[in-house]
């Protein structure tokens, strides 16, 4: 073996061998460059880093996982561990828990070792708390979404997603790379509407809107408001009802039956604007000159009938049905005890006749004037009567002193 020559200048390098190194002997380690190059690194110890700023390691081995350990200066340390089971990331300062478990699959454990337990088109990440509550939290600023996306192609647009906007705070779910409903701020909610202005405002573009209910074991469905004040109840086969609250039972107001017949079962149907009925435009009107077909006004009462020429019945009573522009009436008047010349004028009608006079007119049910049968009564169209004889000329009040006319008439309104 050749000596290594040691000068002044240290010793050459490449002078000293491995053979020339004493077994027994100890090296520095800071007369060793850290510099290894393409060596391993072989040791039947630990392989640590003494200085705790900002960390130092070990590795060893523990039954079938090879074990690195990660401890940091305040005495925190973790684990990274691998198997044939896979990969985990452990906390050794609390009895070794599991923090994050990727599998040999790649599903991904968060305080989770046994993903594969889970249903298996769910558990690609699995967050786990066993005894308490667990989350997720999506941070994104003011102004920007979070978003959670589904897609089956790799490119940039979404299929499915879950997003939440904090510009304007809203929150969105979209289908067919579409949004389908947002729920905004104030929590009005729009189905294919994306600025919701009710609780619930529901947009179809292009067909129809329809809102369905369904109920499988019992087939019935029901629209009810809060505190059960009102309800809309279907069954099927059955007809649809509308009931309203009165105390704690229900009272119902209307049915409308599989035949379409509308039943009012309390209560009233009322039109609330003027000039508008019920429509019969449906009525086949072949042959016919029709003016309308809507039914827009019913009503019937009382009314007192007067004399013209300020003479004051002595008796005065009338009742009217109008159902729709036709007035029917019954009346009776009592004649004073008078000489009045002017002809006989009855007035006090319930409503003024149409237009251009001839509207309608009057037929004696009873008189105890002799010359009755030979009257007739003209409706004028004001609310008055004009009286004739069988000459077509008027009749005066005298001729009527003290006498009665019982009159059934009719007339049409403007």
């Amino acid at each position: 073996m050749t000596l290594t020559q040691i000068t002044t200048n240290g010793i050459k390098d490449g002078e000293i061998l491995n053979a020339d190194i004493n077994a027994s002997a100890a090296i520095a380690g800071s007369k060793i460059s850290a510099n290894f190059g393409s060596q391993n690194i072989v040791a039947s110890g630990q392989l640590q880093c003494t200085d705790q700023t900002p960390a130092h390691f070990k590795r060893a081995v523990t039954g079938a996982s090879d074990v690195i350990v990660l401890i940091g200066n305040n005495s925190q340390t973790y684990a990274l561990k691998a198997s044939t089971n896979g990969f985990r990331i452990t906390d050794y300062t609390d009895a070794d828990s599991s923090r994050l478990t990727i599998d040999s699959s790649g599903n991904v454990g968060i305080n989770e070792t046994s993903q594969s337990s889970y249903n298996s088109i769910a558990r690609n990440l699995v967050i786990s708390e066993a005894s308490d509550h667990a989350g997720m939290t999506i941070r994104s600023g003011t102004s920007h979404q979070g978003n959670i996306a589904f897609q089956d192609a790799v490119n940039t647009s979404f299929r499915g997603f879950l997003r939440y906007d904090h510009n304007g705070d809203k929150m969105q779910f979209g289908t067919a790379g579409d949004i389908r409903t947002t729920i905004d701020s104030s929590g009005n909610v729009g189905i294919g509407y994306t600025t919701p202005t009710t609780e619930l405002d529901v947009n179809a573009a292009s067909n129809e809107c329809t809102i369905q209910l369904r109920n499988a074991s019992t087939k019935k469905a029901a629209l009810q408001a809060q505190n059960s004040f009102g309800t809309i109840l279907y069954s099927y086969g059955e007809p649809l009802i509308f009931s309203v609250a009165s105390g704690i039972s229900f009272s119902r107001k209307m049915t409308i039956d599989s035949t379409g017949d509308v039943e009012i079962d309390a209560g009233n149907l009322k039109i609330g604007t003027a000039g508008k009925g019920i429509d019969f435009s449906a009525v086949s009107d072949t042959g016919r000159n029709v003016d309308t077909n809507i039914l827009d006004d019913y009503e019937e009462g009382f009314f007192s009938p007067t004399l013209g020429w300020s003479l004051t019945p002595t008796t005065s009573t009338g009742r009217f049905t109008k159902v729709g522009r036709l007035v029917t009436y019954t009346l009776q008047l009592v004649w004073p005890t008078n000489t009045n010349g002017n002809y006989v004028l009855m007035g006090g009608l319930p409503f003024n006749g149409m237009a251009g006079g001839n509207a309608g007119g009057g037929f004696i049910r009873y008189t105890n004037y002799s010359g009755g049968s030979d009257l007739s009564f003209h409706q004028n169209s004001n609310n008055s009567l004009t009286v004739y004889n069988d000459s077509g000329t008027t009749i005066t009040n005298q001729t009527l002193s003290g006498l009665r006319i019982d009159l059934v008439g009719f007339y049409y309104v403007a």
